[in-house]
């Protein structure tokens, strides 16, 4: 496990020389508030460069035969994706977010206890891995697919750059 100032060393350094990956064991829960705004800047930015060589992201779930998704965390990025999806052929069932019952959107909103029934997948949108969402996410069939965006931003950003 990353402790989060050699995470944060980590990020600074992939930013500094224009490395683009995400450890499997990237840990980014723990970090302070500076970090994770610098984070989702990078992405947010990453994301925005795509979209203006208009790279898809709906793209990239459809050759993954991927047409409905769950997204897991409100936060900006998930609002951000679902904006994104909402006039695409892949279609967002519902946000799942821990704080579901305080929450409002425009689509369904589920908590982490709830399984999404009519996804394919779940795109991770919150300050945590895949991995730890998996463990925490124990009603879902194990082989059932959890992407991380910053993970397909990574991807998509690398493959145009």
């Amino acid at each position: 496990k990353l402790t989060p100032i050699i995470a944060s060393k980590l990020f600074e350094i992939c930013e500094k020389y224009d490395l683009h990956f995400m450890p499997d064991n990237f840990v980014i829960a723990e970090w302070n508030i500076n970090q994770k705004r610098l984070f989702m800047a990078t992405y947010a930015n990453k994301w925005l460069q795509l979209k203006l060589k208009e790279v898809s992201l709906a793209d990239y779930l459809q050759a993954m035969n991927i047409y409905k998704i769950a997204i897991y965390g409100m936060g900006q990025m998930g609002l951000n994706l679902y904006e994104e999806l909402k006039n695409t052929d892949v279609s967002v069932e519902c946000f799942i977010d821990r704080q579901a019952n305080r929450l409002e959107a425009p689509i369904l909103i589920i908590g982490p206890d709830q399984i999404p029934v009519q996804s394919q997948c779940i795109i991770n949108t919150a300050f945590l891995s895949v991995e730890q969402l998996r463990k925490s996410y124990t009603c879902l069939p194990e082989n059932y697919k959890i992407l991380s965006l910053f993970e397909i931003i990574d991807l998509e950003y690398n493959k145009v750059k």
